[in-house]
């Protein structure tokens, strides 16, 4: 059979309903509804009110997260980035040939066997080299590699180095569970904002500026979907993205499972569109830099 057909029979509408109306019939067959009707409509309002009541935090953590990016604070381009879990994009090599920041820090948090965060750094600087001789440890710091760069010579420097501790961090954490998952925790290392309760998705993207008195937070965005405690309402079937009937888009990833969103909010272009957010970022809370700068010399 067709996926497409696979799609119209377990989307999670149509299959939802016919499990309602499967139910009622039953109900109405045995002579339960007739007798109770408004005790089971109670019992139904009782339910999804007690699960508002429990889920109330998530509920109010959602709708405190602004819909855009929130820039608190501009400063001055510093000479050391550090990007955690971002990507060196286009930009990033830019003012690494320009001179306008002298070397990125890329961080990527990677989750050991027992659950647990292991951060793994390396420095990036501005580097050269016969133009298609660039070897490919180095060409992979041209994150989806920039042809034109490369046949200008280019070929960024790349050591590895310890997690700083200090200095302004762009910082992207997050997590998203699978429809056929229970929804889980999740603890960010870097961010200072953290979801209430279990997830079903969390983004998460702060420009900070870290130093031995503590963390300032310049600009910031979120995503957030979070399901109840009861699993209201109670979807159920299976989906693909993004091909998908009546473009029914299910939280959480592919697969088969409970629709299970009961709260969301924030900016969704921070999982739709990271790179152009990234950008805007820079454009919003980096001043030009307080002193001046040449292109590094090629060697």
């Amino acid at each position: 059979m067709q996926t497409y057909v696979w799609l119209l029979i377990l989307n999670p509408i149509w299959v939802t309903a016919l499990a309602l109306i499967a139910v009622i019939w039953l109900l109405s067959w045995t002579g339960i509804l007739a007798r109770h009707r408004y005790r089971i409509v109670a019992a139904l309002i009782a339910l999804y009110a007690l699960d508002a009541a429990i889920a109330l935090p998530r509920i109010l953590f959602s709708h405190g997260l602004p819909e855009h990016p929130v820039v608190a604070q501009r400063i001055p381009l510093p000479r050391q980035l550090v990007l955690v879990n971002f990507p060196c994009w286009a930009k990033c090599h830019e003012l690494l040939i320009s001179g306008a920041i002298e070397e990125v820090v890329f961080v990527e948090t990677r989750r050991s066997g027992d659950g647990t965060e292991e951060p793994q750094a390396v420095r990036y600087r501005a580097g050269w080299s016969i133009p298609g001789a660039c070897p490919r440890d180095r060409q992979k710091a041209i994150y989806f590699t920039d042809g034109d760069l490369l046949k200008t010579g280019y070929c960024p420097v790349v050591e590895p180095v310890d997690v700083p501790s200090q200095g302004v961090f762009l910082i992207r954490e997050s997590t998203i569970a699978l429809a056929s998952q229970r929804a889980r925790t999740f603890a960010p290392v870097y961010l200072t904002k953290s979801p209430p309760g279990a997830v079903i998705e969390f983004v998460g993207i702060e420009v900070q500026n870290r130093t031995g008195s503590g963390v300032t937070v310049l600009a910031s965005a979120y995503k957030y979907e979070a399901p109840g405690f009861l699993g209201l309402p109670p979807l159920l079937g299976c989906w693909e993205r993004p091909d998908n009937v009546i473009w029914i888009m299910p939280p959480g990833d592919t697969g088969c499972g409970l629709w299970r969103r009961f709260t969301w909010g924030g900016d969704e272009r921070v999982s739709s569109d990271p790179k152009r957010l990234y950008e805007d970022l820079f454009k919003d809370v980096f001043a030009p830099p307080d002193q001046s700068v040449g292109p590094p010399k090629k060697t």
